[in-house]
């Protein structure tokens, strides 16, 4: 398999041929071919099959699409190490849009992203990196890895620490007051409720006034320890619910997070009566945890922080990253991830890439990349504190 970086000058020219089978297509019938594609794709690639002690197999006799690449499949990063590190793990362009079994097992077996003792990736934004002694500290006495939990703050608030959703959900870790204020007690006043919290929003009487509640519950530290119970209960119960999976695969982990933002709580709920919000999550944590891990064994080969990063650009995923980006804006967040699945012999993807305008200045990795063109930019763009990120930091 070539090693060679494809540059965005060499990109092939789209085949626009409508005499092709998807190109008779009409539109209703391709959006059915997409929508029963993608619910292959939640089920499938992201409970990937590792056969268990007792044999059973995690629902994914139908793996990814690109579990076997083309054989001019080209280079993610254009860091020789982190190239073969990608390389190593069966990473290509295309996976970071659909995973593989392939990547997936070997990612668990390299392991650095589920480790206990490992500290935090050096590829964080500064809004994210700035909390993590807290964050390191909180993962530690949950015993939880530093890096799922960053992962998880990174999507929840971005690290901004007084970020509120329109549901409720505050904080780091967006906890929400309605079904977690037991985990805020301990450090209210005595009186302290959530019934007893809804009276002072609403400016009624209380025990306890809203701003000793926001206080709490917005304290960095007491926010990520309630977020940190929270996810643990996530991963127990994406354990119980699958119990063919390694209780460590890549899969465990991206069903705890779409139950993270979904509710672990509701009794026997199936991935696929989680929300379509809470589905993409499992797509947005796995490809950040496919950062972390390479990002990881860099550093264990000697590379310093800086280095780290820098190893992890990658022009030739921010070209896809761009297409997908338009391709999501146009025609849907589905469409986008089949398209970018399929790499350059797509034609609308192959000509989104070839215009990639090259205007990224933040030093964005794959994984996070993704994210932002998913929709993440505007919660991005309000962490004041990645305005000037660069490089150079």
């Amino acid at each position: 398999m070539s090693n060679r970086v494809n540059t965005i000058a060499k990109t092939r020219k789209p085949n626009n041929n409508p005499s092709t089978w998807w190109g008779s297509l009409s539109k209703g019938k391709k959006t059915t071919i997409v929508f029963f594609g993608c619910i292959l794709f939640f089920v499938a690639a992201f409970m990937l099959g590792e056969n268990d002690e007792n044999g059973r197999v995690g629902p994914v006799a139908e793996a990814a699409a690109y579990d076997n690449l083309p054989e001019d499949s080209v280079a993610v990063f254009e860091d020789e190490k982190a190239q073969k590190v990608a390389e190593s793990m069966g990473l290509y362009p295309q996976t970071y849009f659909k995973l593989t079994e392939e990547l997936a097992i070997a990612i668990r077996k390299s392991g650095h992203f589920y480790d206990l003792d490992e500290p935090m990736a050096d590829i964080f934004p500064p809004s994210v990196e700035k909390h993590r002694k807290i964050i390191e500290k909180e993962a530690k006495r949950a015993k939880l890895p530093a890096n799922l939990v960053a992962t998880i703050i990174f999507i929840e608030s971005c690290g901004i620490e007084d970020a509120r959703s329109g549901v409720g959900a505050s904080g780091l870790m967006q906890v929400m007051p309605r079904y977690h204020m037991d985990k805020f007690i301990e450090h209210l006043p005595r009186g302290a409720s959530f019934e007893d919290y809804m009276l002072a929003a609403n400016g009624e009487k209380s025990k306890v006034d809203l701003e000793t509640y926001k206080k709490v519950i917005l304290n960095p530290a007491i926010n990520i320890r309630a977020g940190c119970a929270y996810l643990k209960e996530c991963i127990k119960t994406a354990r119980s619910r699958n119990p063919g999976l390694k209780k460590n695969s890549l899969a465990i982990y991206g069903w705890a997070a779409a139950f993270y933002n979904g509710g672990a709580g509701r009794p026997g709920i199936s991935f696929d009566e989680l929300s379509r919000e809470s589905k993409l999550y499992v797509d947005y944590v796995s490809r950040i945890l496919i950062d972390i891990e390479i990002a990881t064994v860099l550093r264990a080969e000697g590379y310093a922080p800086q280095k780290v990063l820098a190893a992890m650009q990658s022009r030739e995923m921010n070209a896809r990253a761009y297409a997908f980006g338009e391709i999501r804006a146009q025609m849907g967040y589905d469409e986008a991830v089949e398209a970018g699945s399929g790499g350059l012999d797509s034609p609308t993807f192959a000509e989104h890439y070839a215009n990639f305008p090259d205007h990224y200045k933040m030093p964005l990795t794959p994984g996070f990349r993704l994210w932002i063109n998913s929709g993440g930019i505007n919660l991005f763009n309000r962490a004041t504190d990645n305005e000037e990120w660069s490089l150079a930091d």
